[in-house]
């Protein structure tokens, strides 16, 4: 595993990846990158893979570019493309940049290889054109990374409540599957639910204490979660982070307000019972709304909302690659629109 740690280069991930070819090679050959490019082409003239065994033979030293190789592939394919990797870096002549937009297959190349953390980057891009590379995110499993933190930071205390739901799914008891339920969706009890009474929750099903819940434990949900995302509005929103928090938050909020909007116009509404919508909430609510409501800018706004925020709140384990491929500037325009709607609706009201 030493020698595949020594020859084994780069491995980059992103919307952007390709983009960084270029500088990514350039340090691992210390030289320019347009250095020896003639020798870059005689490397790849021969597609049947006679001269790459050459270059193994001879111990050439050979810089080798993939981009995308598992793309195209299902998974019993992706997993031989790793072994064939593995066989090309043990030869111990190669050195190699790999670039993906497949988030698993990042994940498994850095595992089975043994790629240093410093050698595995996320590429995004900020609203500049600014091209940025981050080390070593979200290698390992992606749960233990947010239980370790939720216990001292809010932020990730609060993204536990979409993983935590589908958990209690699983639950005989459907108390806990409602009362998260109600974290997610407007409920009758949302506005009064606190920080304390989610943290006593999360003991109950996962065994565990969490400081922030002692901490914040008076705080009501709703309004920490609208500040918890209004503090991380500009940072993030200033360029194409990968952060997965962030985005499953603003989903979180986005949805919330969404279905306060609706439901100021529907609570007038003769006959319309929240209680009675025990599925696609926001959906259902969508469809009345629409049968009311003159406000087009505002439906087209939560169409929006319907597209973006569902993959983000059912998040799971195959749920990786759209989360994190997906801007967040679009979940932050959106956020603000309906935040806009909010705040218009009030001021009509007084």
């Amino acid at each position: 595993m030493a020698k595949i740690n020594k020859y084994w280069g780069y491995v980059a991930v992103g919307a952007v990846a390709a983009a960084a070819a270029g500088v990514i090679a350039a340090l691992v050959l210390k030289k320019d990158p347009l250095d020896d490019f003639d020798d870059f082409d005689d490397d790849f003239e021969d597609e049947t893979g006679e001269e790459e065994t050459a270059e193994k033979e001879e111990k050439k030293e050979t810089l080798l570019i993939l981009d995308d190789v598992a793309d195209s592939f299902d998974y019993r394919n992706k997993y031989a493309i790793v072994e064939y990797l593995i066989d090309i870096s043990e030869a111990g002549n190669f050195k190699s940049i790999l670039l993906t937009h497949n988030f698993d297959f990042y994940r498994n190349v850095c595992s089975r290889l043994g790629i240093a953390s410093v050698n595995s980057l996320m590429v995004t891009r900020d609203r500049s054109g600014m091209l940025r590379m981050v080390s070593n995110m979200y290698r390992r499993n992606f749960f233990d990374f947010l239980l370790k933190k939720a216990n001292k930071e809010l932020k990730f205390f609060l993204c536990l409540i979409p993983f935590v739901r589908n958990l209690s799914d699983f639950m005989m008891d459907n108390s806990y599957s409602e009362f998260f339920t109600s974290c997610l969706h407007v409920k009758s009890n949302t506005g009064l639910t606190t920080i304390g009474c989610i943290g006593v929750k999360f003991k109950e099903l996962l065994n565990r204490n969490f400081e922030c819940a002692e901490k914040f434990g008076n705080d009501l949900y709703k309004e920490s979660l609208y500040n918890v995302v209004d503090n991380e509005r500009g940072e993030a929103g200033m360029c194409e982070r990968i952060d997965i928090e962030n985005k499953m938050l603003v989903a979180m909020a986005l949805r919330l307000k969404a279905e306060e909007y609706m439901l100021d116009l529907l609570k007038d509404v003769p006959g319309f019972d929240l209680s009675a919508i025990d599925k696609n909430q926001t959906y259902e609510l969508f469809k009345k709304f629409k049968e009311y409501s003159y406000d087009d800018e505002g439906i087209k706004i939560l169409r929006r909302v319907l597209v973006l925020t569902p993959e983000v709140l059912h998040v799971n384990s195959f749920m990786y690659e759209p989360l994190i491929d997906m801007s967040p500037a679009e979940l932050y325009d959106a956020y603000d629109d309906i935040s806009r709607l909010l705040i218009r609706k009030e001021s009509k009201a007084v």
